[in-house]
């Protein structure tokens, strides 16, 4: 999906990067905001899984009008809190992406010394966004080189149709447990709780998919019908319900 290496590539667009405590910071990067163009840094993080994250103490930032409420993990002051929506442009130099799915976590969920210690992060641009193109990173010369990939950048950005969020656990992390379920969503009419395991879906064993393909699963198409199987209260349980976008 990524390319790391450390000579000149020939072709795309070329982009200055500033290392900082040994990670990647981008400035080339806007967001369009309430008919507001934002410029803000970005720190680049391949392996996360979203696309965008954006602390909200951002300057003139403001929450989109239609956000989900969403736990985003946990650090060191414990659970991060947040909400997801969409922001609808963003700009890297002249690329441009529209309808960008973005997570919007709480400043205060961070604390204050990880606020001191990174006092320029605005933003953290993950892996789901990055994939749109071909990167090639130069540490020593001090940039990165982007192009496009012409099979994923136009592609949609989704998000959970389920209404669910799944959280690994166990040996090698292949044990997927509900850790909440978004009211009035279709896992939330299915009958499915918070502590449930999941086992199957659509006949399908969880214990060969890694999250990230767990996640692929209710991501799909909206409109895809749903079969899985839980262990709810130590009973074995089948619920069906159909993917629909929830943001």
């Amino acid at each position: 999906m990524f390319r790391f290496v450390v000579f000149f590539a020939k072709q795309g667009d070329r982009f200055p990067i500033v290392i900082e405590k040994t990670k990647p910071y981008l400035d080339a990067v806007k967001v369009v905001s309430n008919d507001k163009e934002l410029p803000i840094r970005v720190v680049l993080d391949v392996r996360a899984g979203h696309a965008l994250m954006l602390n909200t103490s951002i300057n003139n930032l403001q929450l989109p009008q239609k956000v989900v409420k969403a736990q985003l993990g946990v650090g060191l002051a414990g659970v991060i809190n947040g909400h997801i929506g969409r922001v609808p442009k963003v700009r890297i130099g002249n690329y441009e992406l529209t309808d960008v799915l973005t997570t919007f976590s709480d400043s205060s969920a961070f604390g204050v010394k990880i606020t001191d210690q990174f006092p320029q992060r605005d933003s953290n641009l993950g892996g789901e966004l990055l994939s749109r193109f071909k990167v090639t990173f130069n540490y020593e010369a001090g940039y990165i080189v982007l192009k496009p990939n012409k099979r994923r950048f136009k592609d949609a950005f989704e998000h959970d149709m389920s209404g669910m969020d799944v959280r690994a656990k166990g040996n090698g992390f292949r044990q997927y447990f509900v850790a909440n379920v978004v009211e009035n969503s279709p896992a939330f009419l299915a009958g499915l709780q918070e502590g449930d395991e999941l086992l199957f879906i659509n006949n399908e064993s969880v214990e060969e998919l890694a999250l990230s393909e767990l996640y692929q699963r209710f991501q799909r198409k909206e409109g895809k019908e749903m079969h899985v199987v839980v262990r709810s209260n130590g009973r074995l349980v089948s619920a069906d319900f159909v993917l629909k976008r929830i943001i």
